[in-house]
């Protein structure tokens, strides 16, 4: 090594985004011709359970004792919406543009859109801090217990309320944090590119998720929040940035500092379910 030498420039490492986050148990529909901007909404098949029934000619049980008459079959009345909401997330580069070509500038917005993309929906889509709906800490969601439950316990309950509220493979939204007092009991594991429960319910562990209940309060310590979705759906509209021609108008002149900004707008929706539950994580 010589000391005093200049170091090499060299190359960055590529770096990926985080694994099992939002994005690796969302459904993410194609995009194209949808005005983003304006949200979106959407019918999802159905919240509710299949009903019974029997052949009216059936009158007593097998011990004799009289059935009622069946009554009339009738289709749960009305059809689930799912609303959500546009939000706008944006990234970019500011630095000092001599001796950079605006591909450089440019591409270095556009990754750091991409590297945070992720977390900055998560955090969108827990708080609702944009006036963006739904949102996770609502204080209309399903309070499941009042005070703080085992993993395994706290875990039963939303597995539980997922089979009651849901018809399809719901979701378990979990600080990343968490993971660990989760999987330590045996409750998580790996298939693939997503963490699941023992019953295959997906679990979205963000990174951007700020453990607060259902009316924003910050978790006490040694305490975290759940929350049980149904199937969780994300649309992006195209990334808007500026042209080459344009960057004189994003640079200060009396420091040659360039602000280059990418934005992009997204939609997040949930269907059918909204339960939450506090965690002791001792």
């Amino acid at each position: 090594m010589r000391f005093g030498a200049a170091p090499d420039t060299v190359t960055a490492p590529p770096v990926e985004p985080y694994g099992y986050g939002l994005l690796s148990v969302a459904a993410l529909p194609d995009s194209s011709g949808v005005r983003v901007a304006n949200g979106v909404q959407y019918e999802p098949l159905t919240c509710t359970p299949a009903q019974t029934t029997r052949d009216a000619c059936i009158t007593t049980d097998r011990d004799g004792n009289p059935l009622p008459t069946p009554g009339e079959l009738l289709a749960d009345p009305g059809v689930p919406l799912v609303e959500a909401d546009p939000l706008t997330l944006y990234a970019g580069f500011r630095c000092s543009a001599v001796g950079r070509s605006h591909a450089d500038m440019q591409e270095r917005a556009r990754q750091a859109l991409r590297l945070g993309e992720q977390r900055g929906l998560e955090r969108a889509f827990w708080t609702g801090e944009e006036g963006n709906r739904p949102r996770l800490a609502d204080p209309d969601a399903d309070l499941l217990a009042v005070a703080p439950q085992s993993p395994v316990r706290a875990l039963g309950l939303l597995e539980g309320y997922l089979g009651e509220r849901y018809p399809g493979r719901g979701v378990i939204h979990i600080p990343r944090g968490l993971v660990p007092a989760l999987h330590g009991n045996g409750l998580l594991k790996v298939e693939g590119d997503e963490i699941v429960t023992l019953l295959g319910t997906r679990v979205a562990a963000g990174g951007g998720y700020p453990n607060t209940g259902p009316d924003g309060a910050v978790a006490g310590a040694n305490t975290g929040w759940a929350y049980a979705t149904g199937q969780v759906a994300v649309w992006r509209g195209p990334e808007l940035e500026l042209a080459e021609g344009q960057v004189a108008a994003a640079m200060d002149r009396t420091t040659n500092e360039v602000n280059l900004i990418v934005e992009r707008q997204y939609a997040v929706g949930r269907e059918c379910a909204l339960g939450a539950v506090p965690i002791a994580l001792t």
